[in-house]
């Protein structure tokens, strides 16, 4: 078993510490996670991977993304197929 220590905190500092957690707490419930859509442009997907829009048609030309056509726009899936 571990040993255990005892440390001595000033009561003003487990207030102040209990506040931060509870407004940590609040901050964490206010948070809405949206899941991303299962196409986006190839503008959209260059951005979020970090790479110019010229990468991106590079890569389509190769194969390496799959995409479909929305009109005239080239769409990109955000995660792969299950």
């Amino acid at each position: 078993m571990a040993d255990r220590v005892m440390i001595l905190v000033e009561a003003d500092e487990i207030t102040r510490l209990r506040a931060e957690n509870r407004a940590l707490r609040d901050e964490l419930k206010a948070v809405k996670i949206t899941p991303l859509p299962d196409w986006i442009s190839i503008k959209d997907y260059a951005d979020r991977v970090g790479v110019t829009t010229a990468t991106v048609r590079n890569w389509i030309r190769k194969g390496v993304l799959e995409t479909y056509r929305h009109g005239s726009k080239t769409m990109m899936r955000t995660r792969p197929r299950r």
